[in-house]
């Protein structure tokens, strides 16, 4: 009676078995075919991220300063009285004038933006409720 239980058993079990099987083949080649399709892509973000990284950190090493912004306007201004720049090329120069006009513009604003925030610093003393963008030096609240 048990050897023909564990024959039933077994005749149950076999379908079950061979599912069971076929499905663990099948996950194995779909996460080793998704592994291959995604790598390359995982491989590419990675190497973005990193020159994204080295980008930011070098413009966040950068000391430049009003001068600096006051000396490339000037050369700017000597590239576009060149009298040999006709046609195309004065085009472009004054396209690239407008462009470095406009950033400076923006950079001139930041530094009036940070002028009025010490003075409104030194006019009321250091305080706590100063917002975060507005910090001075370190960007610590100090009291």
């Amino acid at each position: 009676m048990k050897r023909f239980l564990f024959i039933i058993f077994v005749i149950l079990m076999t379908p079950i078995y061979l599912i069971l099987r076929f499905l663990g083949w099948f996950l194995t080649g779909f996460v080793e075919l998704m592994t291959d399709i995604t790598e390359p892509i995982a491989d590419g973000i990675n190497e973005l991220f990193e020159n994204m990284t080295e980008f930011w950190k070098k413009v966040m090493k950068m000391k430049n300063k009003l001068v600096d912004l006051n000396n490339h306007l000037f050369e700017e201004l000597e590239r576009l009285n060149e009298e040999r720049l006709k046609g195309e090329a004065l085009q472009e120069e004054r396209e690239r004038a407008k462009s470095m006009a406009n950033i400076a513009q923006t950079i001139i604003n930041n530094g009036e933006l940070a002028l009025k925030a010490v003075k409104h610093y030194d006019e009321y003393g250091k305080k706590e409720d100063i917002p975060d963008i507005l910090q001075i030096g370190d960007g610590k609240n100090e009291t």
